[in-house]
Order: structure tokens, then C-alpha cells, then sequence
């Protein structure tokens, strides 16, 4: 999957539960998700990862 197809997964996440996906779930989805969210909060990793304020502006 693409980042931007990610992000969008991430927006669609945020809007539906209120909150950022976990990486210490139960549910793998929600868990994928959350480790992604993980690896790419790193500015060094992933420059062009927005914000956190800028995806959870969906809630």
C-alpha cells in the first residue's frame, strides 16, 4: 500500500474511532496501522509524515 493510500487509511481511522490506531491491540488492522504510524512519526524516517495534529483534525 502507498503512503498516501496509508494516510488516507490513518484519516478514515482517526474520523471513525476518535483516536490514533494502537500498536499494542488485539486487532491486527488497527495494529499494522499503528506500527506504521510508529515507524513514520520519526522526523529522520519520514520527513514528509504530516503532523499528528494535521491527521487527527478529521475528529
Amino acid at each position: 500500500m502507498s503512503a498516501p493510500e496509508r494516510l488516507e487509511q490513518l484519516r478514515a481511522f482517526v474520523a471513525a474511532h476518535g483516536r490514533a490506531p494502537s500498536r499494542r491491540t488485539g486487532q491486527q488492522e488497527e495494529r499494522s496501522l499503528g506500527e506504521w504510524v510508529a515507524k513514520h512519526m520519526n522526523a529522520e524516517t519520514s520527513p514528509a509524515m504530516p503532523c499528528a495534529s494535521c491527521w487527527t483534525a478529521a475528529r
